[in-house]
């Protein structure tokens, strides 16, 4: 209980002690928790200061869970697309391959793989295109996915302790995608989003491209 006060008391301070005193703790459940804890806020520390490659460096060493590192991966492609889109392109790669690892049937998985494809677009619209069956594929593989609300949710919970935050990842939704989607082909975008199974994430995506559709701005008329 004191090394879990004092990695927490520790993090409130920025303090870089917060992982060794996490490591410290006996309990083996509790010290997993708590070190993708302070993992995920060392990450996200990087990230907020602009250190895209710390961050890279901090979630691919770190006990984050597999769509914790995936999220940090792509947020640090967005910050590194500004100065080397190659290297923001191997990062996003990076996190495809983490998605891979996620079961099938969690959720997770197209959350995961949507993340990677929203700013993958702006790079490579094409590629996008060239998976959007592997993403179909692993919606409809997923029951519990809706296609929308998704969230990232830190916590560290024991008798003792409870922190849970969670926060809203508009990356993990199906709008993000479908909507660029939308705005260079509707008509395959529809056709994509008629593909899923599910009632959810088929309505979801379709008032995507809707709604991405309406707000084109209506173009000129050519002079008669």
């Amino acid at each position: 209980r004191a090394y879990q006060d004092a990695a927490f008391a520790a993090l409130a301070r920025n303090d870089p002690r917060a992982r060794e005193f996490a490591e410290r703790v006996e309990d083996r459940d509790a010290r997993a928790q708590l070190l993708s804890y302070v993992d995920y806020e060392a990450v996200g520390r990087a990230l907020t200061e602009k250190k895209a490659e710390e961050a890279v460096k901090l979630a691919r060493a770190g006990a984050l869970t597999p769509i914790q590192r995936v999220w940090s991966y792509t947020e640090a492609a967005k910050l590194l697309v500004k100065e080397d889109r190659g290297r923001a392109v191997e990062v996003l790669d990076e996190a495809a391959e983490e998605a891979r690892r996620i079961d099938a049937a969690d959720a997770d998985r197209p959350r995961a793989v949507l993340s990677v494809l929203t700013p993958l677009f702006d790079l490579d619209a094409g590629r996008v295109w060239a998976l959007m069956p592997d993403l179909v594929k692993s919606v409809n593989a997923a029951p519990e996915f809706t296609g929308e609300d998704g969230r990232l949710v830190i916590k560290f919970q024991t008798r003792e302790r409870s922190s849970v935050r969670s926060s809203t990842v508009d990356a993990f939704n199906l709008q993000p995608v479908f909507a660029a989607l939308a705005r260079t082909d509707m008509n395959r975008a529809v056709e994509f989003a008629r593909s899923f199974t599910g009632e959810g994430p088929r309505a979801s995506a379709t008032l995507a491209v809707a709604t991405a559709v309406l707000k084109e701005p209506a173009k000129p008329r050519p002079a008669s």
